[in-house]
């Protein structure tokens, strides 16, 4: 019986102590706060295959669809 009373003893301590303590994640902003705005740059989706590419790296065709490769824009294009 004392076994478990020390062991609820130790696990209240332990909880306790683990709530006081300041997270580690405290000083990362959240992304719901709109601290992300501004930083980086625009993705935008393949027409082929919709995987999201930056804007500096997609590929345009002559009608101004985007492509993450230009054998994805051949491809669109022969269809």
């Amino acid at each position: 019986m004392k076994v478990i009373l020390w062991l609820a003893i130790g696990y209240a301590v332990f909880w306790l102590l683990r709530k006081k303590k300041p997270s580690l994640r405290a000083d990362i902003p959240q992304a719901d706060d709109g601290s992300h705005v501004g930083r980086g740059e625009t993705m935008v989706p393949c027409l082929q295959c919709g995987v999201y590419v930056p804007t500096s790296e997609a590929v345009r065709n002559s009608s101004g669809s985007v492509f993450c490769c230009e054998e994805h824009g051949c491809k669109h294009a022969s269809l």
